[in-house]
């Protein structure tokens, strides 16, 4: 979640007032929030192309998949070296 959506992160500790205990971590989310909100979009874009490449294969493949594109689609390696 943090650097995945580092809003949502913002949101939690905007609603739980959380208090940072490490120097400067408080900048991840003030003054580098821009930083993080394109370094997670770059991010998004390529964890969805690995997903797809590695994940949404075909059962001839060595894969079983399990439900088709919905959201709590999961994709099982069938082989050790998938793994």
């Amino acid at each position: 979640m943090i650097i995945d959506n580092p809003h949502v992160m913002r949101e939690v500790i905007q609603e739980t007032n959380a208090r940072f205990t490490h120097p400067c971590a408080e900048e991840i989310y003030t003054v580098e929030k821009d930083r993080m909100d394109e370094y997670a979009a770059r991010w998004g874009q390529l964890a969805d192309r690995i997903w797809k490449e590695e994940y949404q294969v075909k059962q001839s493949e060595g894969k079983a998949e399990i439900e088709s594109e919905s959201k709590d689609t999961m994709y099982i390696p069938l082989t050790a070296s998938a793994v």
